[in-house]
């Protein structure tokens, strides 16, 4: 199945470059401008229930820059100064001789950061190092990590008559000044995303973090009816679809033959039980005949009863003797044998 996307043709229809603008470096880069193309590759979805084939194959709606940045798109950064960037993107839209044009602009991002974090114990330069990819700073006993810009992606959103803007996916955050227009949930939508630089040492004091070289930047532009990030939104950020309707009829269909084996066994020991309970309604056994007190002797005498069905009722050990209602109606009791052999009652 295909998921048609009602924006997929206009957004075919773009033409969108990308700038820089830097402030934080004496000598800026000289202008130049990357042209974005059309991604048609899925993206890659990891789905904890189903195959990856079992999903719904969409077009994506995203464009990139499909190669690597060069170096005078931006300047060799140090983590001395300050710099930060910002993102422009001119957007034309044309369809039938007609082309509309967006300029669009992100705030200033900064292209190195220093994250902190308390230093785990024990042994925290070697878990500093290992653990969150940073040295330990002795004075304060946390984790410095040196990170660089990795990665920039905006969602833009297409008017009927093709003006770009970018969409910010949490409107409540836009008070706050904090960009929410980026491509992943699981980052609260921010626009760019920052990795820790490998670096040599186990604390501040012995490590110099050299220049940063950003040509490994990716950059992403993606429309804001991408199923990419409605898949997203819909599973919380987990991706995870759970199960398919020919898995959910499996199951089910194993839970009713399941149930059904259960009530016939339930329905054929009701249905003895109410047999054994109507063929002796005293409520004992039916196989085993019932006997008054004083009616046993003459069973037994006529062979009525056998050796083991009488075990149940009067034991038959040499010790003892029964007795119980002679044909006369006189009450008779069991007789005991004494040591030296005699009966008495």
């Amino acid at each position: 199945m295909r998921v048609a996307c009602c924006a997929a043709a206009g957004f075919e229809h773009l033409h969108i470059s990308v700038g820089v603008r830097v402030r934080g470096v004496s000598t800026s880069p000289s202008p130049t401008s990357l042209g974005l193309v059309q991604i048609t590759d899925p993206d890659e979805v990891i789905d904890n229930e189903e195959e990856a084939s079992s999903l719904p194959q969409y077009l994506p709606l995203r464009y990139a820059v499909n190669s690597s940045i060069p170096d005078t798109f931006l300047p060799l950064v140090a983590f001395a100064n300050a710099t930060s960037v910002q993102f422009t993107f001119d957007v034309a839209f044309t369809k039938k001789s007609t082309t509309a044009r967006s300029a669009l602009a992100t705030v200033y991002f900064p292209l190195t950061t220093t994250r902190r974090a308390r230093a785990p114990q024990p042994a925290p330069e070697t878990k500093c190092m290992v653990q969150q990819h940073g040295v330990l700073d002795h004075a304060s006993q946390e984790c410095v990590s040196y990170q660089a810009l990795t990665s920039l992606c905006v969602q833009v959103r297409l008017s009927p008559g093709g003006a770009a803007s970018l969409a910010p996916m949490v409107r409540a955050r836009k008070s706050s000044g904090v960009p929410s227009y980026g491509c992943s949930a699981a980052a609260a939508w921010s626009p760019v995303a920052y990795a820790p630089l490998p670096l040599e040492g186990h604390s501040t004091d012995d490590v110099a973090v050299p220049p940063v070289n950003l040509t490994a930047l990716t950059i992403t532009v993606r429309s804001e009816l991408d199923p990419y990030l409605h898949a997203q939104v819909i599973t919380h950020d987990s991706m995870t679809f759970g199960l398919s309707s020919r898995s959910c009829l499996i199951v089910g269909a194993s839970c009713l033959a399941l149930g059904a084996l259960l009530a016939a066994l339930t329905a054929a020991a009701a249905r003895r039980y109410c047999r054994d309970a109507m063929a002796d309604p005293t409520g004992g056994d039916a196989s085993q005949p019932r006997y008054h007190y004083g009616q046993l002797e003459d069973a037994m005498n006529d062979n009525v009863l056998s050796p083991a069905s009488s075990m149940s009722v009067y034991s038959l050990s040499p010790a003892w003797r029964h007795r119980g209602q002679s044909s006369l109606g006189v009450e008779m009791f069991p007789l005991q044998r004494g040591e030296d052999g005699d009966e008495y009652g």
